[in-house]
């Protein structure tokens, strides 16, 4: 009698893991269920697909250079509901959004270019530097770096790995500590504003020539994005057409806020 109450209890758990993050322990009868702010949001699947590429190129585009955006997480969370979005309070800096593959037209882009899975543990060997450099603020981790990877990471090189293209992208990432940079300009997160010129040129003064785009009001930095050499991975200027276009698509106001993290 006992076992069939257990059984009928599994199934109605197992029913609802839509709803809840379960972790399966070896060993261990009945599944654990782990709180998370973001429950609605969880997964702890080891492979997956993402929604946003609904087709597939299922071949290489060479393209020019890559796109390296960080994002502010001071506004990661504007415009959301708290529990649709958060920031964890080990995060005190930039954080990576993506590395994209670009042509030198920059109103196309190869994207989502073999129909392949993503598998978390490929990145095992650099998991704790994803979850502290490259997190999401509103989805799983496993989600976010999902999209990233078939949207951009296959377009990358044809012979790229999963594990090459993360590890690259944190490499590229390790070396700028930008709250650093701006701090020794005396531009530090704050509810005041700040010139925007002044914030790029502290940064290319500095050895990172970025294009700062802004969250939709215009009043706020939102990221910055950084071209990158294709073979040498290292960051160069961006040319012309590159800024115009995230001028268009991100525009800022000429002096822009900063707001902290937390």
């Amino acid at each position: 009698m006992l076992r069939l109450v257990l059984l009928f209890i599994i199934s109605i758990i197992v029913g609802c893991s839509c709803c809840f993050n379960i972790v399966f322990i070896e060993g261990a009868q009945i599944p654990l269920i782990k709180s998370n702010p973001l429950d609605s949001f969880s997964s702890s699947l080891p492979r997956r697909r993402d929604e946003t590429c609904t087709q597939f190129a299922n071949r290489y585009e060479p393209f020019d250079y890559f796109l390296l955006s960080i994002q502010w997480p001071g506004t990661a969370c504007v415009g959301r509901k708290p529990n649709e979005c958060l920031v964890p309070d080990f995060i005190n800096d930039f954080t990576i959004h993506g590395l994209w593959p670009q042509f030198k037209n920059p109103a196309t882009y190869p994207e989502c270019c073999f129909n392949v899975t993503f598998d978390i543990h490929q990145l095992n060997p650099i998991i704790n530097d994803m979850n502290q450099n490259w997190p999401s603020y509103y989805h799983p981790n496993d989600y976010f770096w999902t999209h990233e990877w078939l949207k951009h990471g296959t377009c990358a090189n044809v012979t790229i790995s999963q594990l090459t293209y993360f590890s690259n992208t944190l490499r590229i990432y390790s070396k700028m500590h930008l709250v650093d940079v701006l701090k020794k300009a005396s531009i530090i997160p704050s509810h005041g504003s700040y010139s925007k010129q002044r914030m790029e040129d502290t940064l290319k003064n500095a050895g990172f020539p970025g294009v700062i785009a802004c969250t939709r009001d215009k009043s706020s930095i939102e990221e910055v994005r950084f071209c990158v050499n294709r073979d040498s991975l290292q960051l160069m200027e961006c040319d012309q057409a590159l800024i115009n276009d995230i001028h268009t698509h991100n525009p800022c106001k000429d002096t822009i806020s900063y707001p902290p993290i937390h």
